[in-house]
């Protein structure tokens, strides 16, 4: 497993400050559900800001994104058809990155649901935000917390922390709160897995659930080296062989 971690880090761009990618490859980092913000600025200066959901790209050069709920006059006033924005969308994958580029309006759809379309620069900008890569996993866990006990989703996984997917609905944690999952995949059960621990260090959400980050503590890196040597690359991501 060692051997398979390196080989996929080697692989992957060391993080630098800033750099531009093919808009196929940046928006390859974006996952459906995600925020993207909206910084729109129309003909005469006006300037509206925005959370939006980002769907995905379609064939036809065009981003689909679902738009927050908005009043009849901001609708009329900030969203036309050939207005410039400048969007901004976190990914996730790999060492992480920040997404940055310009976009126009090209459609827009208020019935039976909101929905709009962008133009898809040639380039984005992208900033990487990690040191190391997270591996992408879909490993179930419980939370272990003296407020509450419940299942989890373990989304990414590195040496030194991993992202977990909880329902909105619910006990929510915040900023700095200790943690800890155990391991309860019916797939880990031969292996006697010893629990992640660490502190919430950041929150977001996408679609029905909410994200966290939980950031190891000494503990938590040395028994995810554990966790790590029982997992096998499968081609889209790690799982327990």
């Amino acid at each position: 497993m060692d051997s398979q971690l390196t080989d996929l880090a080697d692989n992957t761009p060391s993080p630098t400050e800033e750099s531009t990618l093919h808009s196929s490859e940046a928006l390859e980092l974006i996952e459906h559900s995600s925020d993207i913000t909206l910084n729109i600025t129309t003909p005469v200066g006006r300037k509206f800001f925005c959370h939006a959901r980002f769907i995905g790209p379609h064939s036809s050069s065009v981003v689909f994104i679902e738009p927050p709920q908005l009043s009849f006059e901001d609708w009329n006033d900030y969203f036309q058809e050939g207005f410039w924005l400048n969007a901004k969308a976190i990914g996730q994958k790999g060492f992480g990155a920040v997404i940055h580029f310009r976009s126009q309006i090209k459609f827009i759809q208020r019935y039976p649901f909101p929905l709009i379309a962008l133009s898809i620069p040639h380039s984005m900008k992208v900033r990487q935000l990690r040191k190391e890569p997270r591996y992408d996993v879909k490993i179930t866990g419980r939370i272990i917390h003296s407020s509450t006990q419940r299942e989890c989703e373990i989304r990414n996984l590195s040496k030194n922390g991993c992202q977990f997917s909880l329902p909105k609905l619910g006990h929510q944690f915040y900023m700095g709160e200790p943690l800890t999952i155990e391991i309860c995949d019916s797939s880990a059960i031969k292996h006697d897995l010893p629990p992640l621990e660490g502190l919430i260090c950041n929150v977001g959400h996408t679609g029905h659930n909410l994200l966290y980050g939980l950031q190891f503590n000494e503990e938590g890196r040395t028994n995810v080296q554990m966790l790590l040597k029982k997992l096998r690359f499968n081609g889209s991501r790690l799982s327990f062989g």
